[in-house]
C-alpha cells in the first residue's frame, strides 16, 4: 500500500474497518497529513450527527406496503443471483 492509498482509507478508519496493518500504517501517517486529519474529523461528525439523527417512524401506509412486498419478492442471495445472471449470458 503506497501513501497515496493511505489517503482513501479515511472513511475506513473513521468506521473502524481497517484490519490491525492497514490502521498501524494509517495512524502513523495521520500525524503528518493534515487532509487526513481534516477529513477524519470531518468524518467523524457527520458519522456522530447520523448516529444522533431523529429516527421517525414511516408512516403506517408506508410500512405495510413496503412489508407486503418484501412478502411477496423471493429473497435469492448474492451467489444465486450472480449464477443466473451468468446463465442469461450464456
Amino acid at each position: 500500500m503506497n501513501e497515496l492509498n493511505l489517503h482513501a482509507l479515511t472513511g475506513a478508519y473513521v468506521l473502524d474497518a481497517l484490519d490491525g496493518s492497514e490502521r498501524e500504517r494509517f495512524e502513523a501517517h495521520l500525524p503528518d497529513c493534515t487532509e487526513c486529519r481534516d477529513e477524519v474529523s470531518t468524518l467523524r461528525e457527520a458519522v456522530t450527527a447520523m448516529a444522533l439523527g431523529d429516527v421517525t417512524a414511516p408512516a403506517a401506509r408506508l410500512q405495510a406496503a413496503v412489508l407486503a412486498e418484501i412478502v411477496r419478492t423471493p429473497q435469492v442471495g448474492p451467489d444465486v443471483a450472480a449464477a443466473a445472471a451468468d446463465a442469461d449470458a450464456h
